[in-house]
């Protein structure tokens, strides 16, 4: 296989490779030259190359992982679907629903699979919050809130000439992508409801730098708060059913459960507070236990060595095409009314 796109992302995704015995990292492929021979340096790729018709003229591909900024992943999975090799593709997938169409159709006529980095699901905490919502331990899901604030002096957000900038939606268009396909997999079947957006921002290439989103389904609701107007990383998912309640620190990589009580007690605030620290200790030991067993420790590592265990299953891997079209939607819809800039939108519902 190849990676095409020799960016900060891509060490995550060379380094999760090293750690496979049935993967052959043959080449690495970015615009940049001096960037892909460092990759290819320091983690003893092969070959390098500056043009993806090239490298899949010259190399014959199973798979390709697309680490490129997001606006290039349709052009390209195009080319490697084309060549006959299947694709991990970091998000957004694509920027519209029309892309992804096209990109599904060239993989199904080949019979190739369509992995998307939603690395996300594949933390720790959130995979077992998925698992305790699955089993009935919360009850219904009633409603869903997630946090993600980033720092505005972090270089993605400061730095006028990043990618990001000329997504739909500005830097949101990079940061909501993680919380949409978040949501997905707690609550199916959402729409968008109502965004609201402030703005300007601290920096002149910030037209918003706040976005408040209400999705709602049939069965519950979700916000979404995602914002660069502190100097400090927020990532939490907080998920209220109606037998108890989770919230997951994406930062930490950390869950507490909350179980059902009638009133605001001391002994239930200590039950909430053990659990804390409980949930803290066995992250850590986990985590410990992962290293020293050579098992993935990261969303990204447990993803990639997932998608390849899929591609010896025939399974789909990372999102199924019914997920992704999903998550699509909602995300070309929410960049579309950021782009709008400062202001309140809803939407009607039938």
């Amino acid at each position: 296989m190849a990676v095409v796109g020799c960016g900060a992302i891509a060490i995550s995704h060379l380094r999760a490779l090293r750690q496979l015995n049935c993967v052959d990292v043959v080449a690495v492929c970015d615009t940049n030259d001096a960037l892909a021979r460092r990759s290819a340096d320091a983690y003893h790729v092969p070959s390098v190359y500056t043009d993806i018709t090239e490298l899949l003229a010259n190399t014959r591909l199973d798979a390709v992982h697309v680490t490129t900024p997001p606006k290039t992943h349709a052009s390209i999975c195009d080319a490697a679907l084309t060549a006959g090799a299947h694709v991990l593709v970091e998000k957004p997938v694509v920027m519209t629903i029309g892309e992804l169409d096209h990109m599904r159709a060239v993989a199904d006529v080949r019979g190739l699979q369509i992995g998307a980095v939603h690395n996300g699901l594949y933390q720790r905490a959130f995979a077992r919050a998925l698992k305790l919502v699955a089993s009935g331990e919360i009850g219904r899901i009633r409603a869903v809130h997630i946090a993600d604030h980033m720092p505005v002096d972090y270089d993605l957000v400061r730095n006028p000439a990043h990618w990001c900038h000329s997504l739909p939606g500005g830097v949101f268009g990079e940061m909501l992508p993680h919380d949409v396909y978040l949501a997905d997999a707690l609550v199916q079947g959402l729409e968008m409801d109502a965004i609201s957006m402030d703005g300007p921002g601290f920096f002149e290439w910030l037209h918003v730098d706040r976005v408040c989103a209400l999705l709602r389904s049939d069965s519950a609701a979700v916000t979404i708060e995602a914002s660069v107007q502190g100097r400090s990383w927020n990532k939490t998912v907080d998920i209220i059913g109606t037998e108890g309640s989770l919230r997951i620190d994406r930062m930490c990589d950390v869950i507490t459960h909350s179980r059902p009580n009638e009133t605001w007690q001391r002994r239930a605030h200590l039950a909430r507070v053990g659990h804390g620290v409980a949930a803290w200790v066995v992250q850590s030991g986990t985590l410990a236990a992962a290293r020293t067993l050579g098992y993935p420790t990261s969303g990204h590592a447990t993803l990639i060595r997932a998608f390849y265990s899929s591609l010896d299953g025939g399974q789909t891997p990372c999102a199924k095409a019914d997920a992704l079209t999903r998550i699509t939607h909602l995300y070309e819809m929410l960049v579309s009314a950021v782009d709008k800039g400062p202001g309140v939108t809803t939407t009607p519902r039938s």
